[in-house]
């Protein structure tokens, strides 16, 4: 199974203490991480961003050191990077999409599988 996942919910994921890479092993036996290169270039750009909160800058900075030491593929999908998660996700069937934006969501729902945070602790399917 093929698995996208979006640069909110990895810094979800990171701010709330929840080890993605193993709780996705849980649900999906040998998944295959995909991590956009705009969602990378989106994390290297918070971490440099004088604009926001120290905190948020520390969770795209520890978001990039996971993401160096888990070594998922990395993906050229497109220039924007919802609309390129969207269009993957529609043209190939064996793909999840995780993430936490309700305009993915709305656009997603019924016509791909989605992985969501369920009370600030547990990647979930929706």
């Amino acid at each position: 199974m093929k698995i996208i996942v979006d640069t909110n919910f990895i810094l979800t994921c990171v701010k709330q203490k929840i080890d993605l890479f193993s709780q996705l092993e849980e649900i999906f036996p040998l998944p295959e991480i995909i991590i956009p290169f705009r969602v990378i270039n989106e994390l290297e750009s918070l971490k440099k961003s004088r604009e926001i909160k120290i905190q948020e800058r520390g969770a795209a900075d520890v978001s990039l050191q996971i993401l160096r030491k888990k070594k998922p593929r990395l993906e050229n999908l497109g220039e924007n990077v919802d609309n390129s998660i969207v269009n993957y996700a529609l043209k190939n069937k064996d793909v999840v999409v995780a993430t936490l934006d309700r305009g993915i969501i709305r656009r997603l729902k019924s016509k791909a599988g989605l992985l969501t945070i369920r009370n600030r602790k547990r990647v979930a399917l929706v």
